[in-house]
């Protein structure tokens, strides 16, 4: 679900939520229900190449960003 003051879309077939924050960061979570956090905007090369080969194992990013 989707609340008030985000935006949703897909990149790669992967659900990419933006949410308004008191801070940058970037929680990428899997479909074995692990999870990898950044607190920055960017992601790891490992993490970019399972999204960009569409892996099939990220089930959604949540993006922070600074209101």
């Amino acid at each position: 679900n989707i609340d008030k003051n985000q935006l949703c879309f897909t990149y790669c077939q992967v659900p990419i939520i933006y949410s308004l924050s008191n801070d940058n960061s970037v929680e990428v979570i899997f479909n074995d229900e692990s999870n990898i956090f950044f607190d920055s905007l960017s992601l790891d090369g490992s993490t970019s190449s399972e999204m960009f080969d569409r892996s099939n194992k990220i089930n959604h990013i949540k993006v922070s960003i600074i209101k």
